[in-house]
C-alpha cells in the first residue's frame, strides 16, 4: 500500500523493492493457489445443500 505523504523511492529503492516483490510472490504463489485450491473444495459441498 502506497502512502500518500511517503517520500520517492530512488531508483536504487524501487529496484530493492520490485525485488522484494517479486521474490515473495514467487514463494507464495503456490501456497496461495493451495488456499484457492482449498477454499472452492470447502464451499463445493456448502453451495450443493439445499437452501430450503
Amino acid at each position: 500500500m502506497w502512502q500518500q505523504n511517503a517520500a520517492p523511492l530512488t531508483s536504487e529503492q524501487q529496484t530493492a523493492w520490485q525485488k522484494i516483490h517479486n521474490d515473495f510472490y514467487a514463494q507464495s504463489s503456490a501456497l496461495q493457489q493451495q488456499l484457492v485450491t482449498k477454499r472452492y473444495e470447502y464451499n463445493a459441498p456448502v453451495s450443493r445443500e439445499p437452501t430450503g
